[in-house]
């Protein structure tokens, strides 16, 4: 076999959702890493972001809305309700890909998405040039209350019911694309047996950690520092209520820790700060803003090196319900997981994440204040003692949330598949 037809053995179509900051899509840049590192050569097909960023592949980018000039809004509302008719967006990458591309030499296609677009793209790229394809949800629709996850949110009753609408047409388009997929991935246990519904062929794969940068490092501190990096979006996603009362009782009814002594860093920005302050407000805790500290969202680089100066991870969630949350496992976890810094989770979902939390012995899912108040002052009285904290991680479970490991697992799904 020539070089030529070598290549196009191994070429992989990667079709995804536009890459945003802060993180730019993680999870499927270390897929594409992985697999051009391991023989594939890829090419990805995405709409144009916002901001741009330098990848390392070979970027086909379409622009359906002009979200940076006056009037983007506008157009992306007409755009959104025509949309609810006639899936325009999709027809139009379709178009372009078939335009742009020499589809029949891909072996595969891999589409990863939070939502629903772009899917149907895929799936109608695969029919028409008879490829296999890897659909790969990070988030489902119901997986969360309402609409949580969207960027824009409704306003009033009519926003709602456009709303409730947009949210229908997407899940049913989503649903005949699953149907239509060699495979599906998705990132936990709750997704996988939600998604089989639609395609028995349904795997996990975990959302994860960088092991070649999230490590154990941990060092001394000056004060016993519990830090949040990331958005906080409050109830009913996240309820950190039972935090708040364990740190307003122990600093400053009971006076257990030091005032001094203790900070809680505040990593976000300015939308979860005022959550934050409203929560604070409404418990009448406003003495908290004493050992709160506030700082905006820091680069995705900076957040070992912060792990590994903090004493515990809060790790934001709310306890999984019929009608709530399900298999939200935050890529926080996971970084708090690969530096070993001790993980605080309130409130425990009872659920995926907990169960994940149990199993790597990372921490623990707290259920109530009790909980909180206990694991606060055993990691305190470490801290006294040390200056830093630690933990006895299992190694074994801890190494199945790397995402070294989780692009293997890929690596083999799609091996299998166009083999």
């Amino acid at each position: 076999m020539d070089k030529t037809n070598s290549d196009i053995e191994k070429k992989l179509l990667v079709i995804c959702d536009m890459f945003t900051p802060p993180a730019f899509l993680p999870r499927v840049r270390f897929f594409c890493d992985y697999l051009q590192q391991h023989g594939w050569n890829i090419d990805i097909l995405t709409e144009t972001p916002r901001t741009q960023t330098i990848l390392p592949y070979n970027i086909y980018s379409l622009t359906f809305c002009q979200h940076n000039r006056i009037g983007g809004n506008v157009e992306w509302a007409m755009k959104t309700i025509i949309s609810l008719f006639c899936d325009i967006k999709s027809r139009q990458f379709v178009k372009y890909a078939n335009k742009s591309l020499n589809l029949k030499h891909y072996k595969a296609i891999l589409c990863s998405t939070f939502f629903t677009f772009p899917l149907p793209v895929a799936a109608q790229l695969a029919k028409q040039w008879q490829i296999p394809w890897i659909a790969d949800l990070r988030d489902i629709a119901e997986q969360a209350p309402r609409y949580t996850y969207l960027e824009h949110q409704p306003k009033g009753w009519f926003g709602n019911i456009m709303m409730q609408r947009y949210t229908q047409t997407n899940i049913k388009r989503r649903n005949n694309a699953l149907e239509q997929a060699n495979s599906i991935i998705t990132i936990s246990p709750w997704h996988t047996e939600f998604l089989k519904k639609f395609n028995s062929n349904t795997h996990t794969i975990f959302n994860g950690y960088d092991a070649n940068i999230f490590k154990n490092d941990r060092q001394a501190t000056n004060q016993f520092v519990i830090c949040y990096t990331g958005k906080y979006y409050g109830k009913p996603l996240q309820d950190i209520t039972d935090l708040l009362t364990t740190l307003y009782e122990l600093v400053f009814l009971q006076k257990q820790i030091s005032e001094q002594k203790i900070l809680f860093k505040w990593f976000s920005d300015d939308a979860s700060k005022q959550r934050l302050l409203k929560t604070i407000d409404q418990q009448h805790y406003s003495e908290l803003l004493k050992i709160i500290a506030f700082s905006p969202l820091i680069p995705h680089e900076k957040i070992a090196e912060t792990l590994n100066t903090s004493s515990i991870a809060l790790i934001a969630s709310n306890t999984a319900t019929n009608n709530g949350n399900h298999g939200i496992m935050t890529t926080k976890f996971y970084e708090a997981l690969g530096c070993e810094c001790p993980v605080l989770c309130v409130k425990s979902d009872n659920e995926c994440l907990a169960d994940a939390i149990k199993k790597t012995n990372i921490g623990i899912a707290a259920e109530n204040v009790a909980d909180c108040k206990q694991f606060i002052l055993n990691k305190y009285n470490e801290w006294e003692t040390n200056k830093f904290t630690m933990v006895n991680v299992n190694k074994v479970e801890q190494q199945k949330y790397t995402r070294q490991h989780q692009a293997k697992q890929l690596y083999n799904i799609l091996s299998t598949l166009t083999n």
